[in-house]
């Protein structure tokens, strides 16, 4: 017995004919007669009748047989579209690993994806950036998104750039009034606060090289390995930060305004990256969703961004 069998078999009991069964399966009808010979054979048991009255009609066992039949055709369909689906990387998993500041460009991601490939589950991770070298090094994940030297240092990995984003000060609006963000001398006489380089190393490169070249004081600011702790300091009017704009959402409360800072040092790119090698076929729809939402726009964002 085989599968193509049970189909001929099902076909003649729903048609009561040979004959519109052997031409929809591009067959002649002896062949089709043949191959419901063989399955009687296989069930010791005559499978169809035939009489002036009734025609072509199931027997008691072709009866008994045909909910069976129906049921291992439609399993046999779903496993087979399941398999292919795997393949073609329409079902499965992915891990995707984020730093703060990519929760926004991420969640947009994730959320047309899914409802493009919703077999596909989708898992999230928000870390530091060290934290994220770690994962990549040991191929953790599926995907990052990190600041732009960040997933270019990797060769093991392919990657794309996806927007640049603008470097902000974030500082507590009661300390705000007279702030020039693209002057360091009306900044507040508190610290700065910022993350660890052990934390974020590559990100801290980029913004203590805009430091440098505003001559914003980074011998006495204070040091934090999250991002919670940092907005705390923000928070409680003790320090104020330069971060990228997308870490708005970062546990920064809403008395804390981020004002942005205009120059081309001022930006950070951004991308994301995956195994060159890798075997998990959802990455390849996952980079095109991304590419198709982020990568056309860059050119427009970085023009808008360099007016500001």
């Amino acid at each position: 017995m085989d599968i193509m069998q049970l189909k001929y078999f099902v076909s003649i009991a729903n048609t009561s004919s040979f004959t519109t069964t052997a031409r929809f399966f591009h067959m002649t009808q002896p062949a089709i007669s043949h191959q419901i010979r063989a399955l009687e054979r296989e069930y010791a048991a005559k499978l169809f009748a035939r009489d002036s009255r009734q025609g072509i009609h199931l027997t008691d066992a072709g009866r008994a047989l045909l909910p069976y039949a129906e049921q291992i055709i439609d399993l046999s369909q779903r496993s087979a579209n399941a398999i292919r689906h795997i393949n073609e990387g329409k079902t499965g998993q992915l891990r995707i690993a984020g730093v703060a500041g990519s929760i926004n460009i991420v969640s947009e991601i994730i959320a047309e994806f899914s409802s493009r490939y919703p077999d596909i589950n989708v898992g999230l991770d928000i870390m530091t950036g060290c934290e994220q070298m770690a994962s990549m090094n040991e191929g953790r994940h599926d995907i990052y998104f990190s600041c732009l030297p960040q997933v270019e240092s990797n060769l093991n990995y392919s990657y794309v750039p996806l927007t640049e984003e603008r470097c902000c000060l974030f500082i507590h609006r009661d300390l705000a009034e007279q702030v020039d963000a693209d002057d360091p001398r009306t900044y507040p006489a508190l610290p700065m606060v910022r993350m660890s380089q052990q934390a974020s190393p590559y990100l801290m490169q980029e913004i203590q090289a805009l430091c440098r070249n505003r001559g914003i004081d980074l011998d006495h600011s204070y040091i934090c390995d999250s991002f919670l702790s940092l907005s705390a300091f923000v928070n409680n009017k003790q320090a104020f930060a330069i971060l990228p704009d997308a870490t708005q959402g970062c546990n920064f409360s809403g008395d804390v305004l981020a004002l942005p800072i205009a120059g081309d040092d001022a930006i950070i790119p951004t991308g994301c990256c995956w195994q060159t090698d890798t075997t998990n076929q959802a990455v390849a729809h996952f980079i095109a969703v991304t590419m198709q939402m982020y990568r056309k726009g860059i050119k427009e964002d970085r023009q808008k961004k360099s007016q500001i």
